[in-house]
């Protein structure tokens, strides 16, 4: 398992990197620059869920589904509302500290 400060490193990172990509698709109009990011990007998540024990993959959800947890990052466990609108609330809930 990774700490929280190399976590949150990764996932700024991601952030950074698509963020460049879709200033690159802007310019070219490509769908194989798409391509390109699609596997690179899911080749990250995937190593990080493993490498976080992430069987839920719930880094996934929260990158793709969530917008990195901008929309509607909401989930239920035992009945409580959990808001998982940070990356610190991401890596407790992967962590099972939630």
């Amino acid at each position: 398992m990774m700490s929280r400060i190399e976590f949150k490193n990764i996932i700024y990172f991601l952030m950074e990197k698509q963020d460049k990509m879709a200033v690159f698709y802007d310019i070219f109009k490509s769908d194989f620059l798409i391509d390109i990011s699609d596997g690179y990007f899911d080749t990250i998540i995937t190593l990080t869920q493993k490498l976080m024990g992430d069987d839920n993959e719930w880094l996934s959800w929260w990158v793709f589904e969530c917008d990195y947890g901008k929309s509607d990052p909401v989930i239920w466990i035992d009945d409580v509302e959990h808001q998982i609108d940070s990356i610190d609330k991401l890596y407790n809930l992967i962590t099972r500290k939630i």
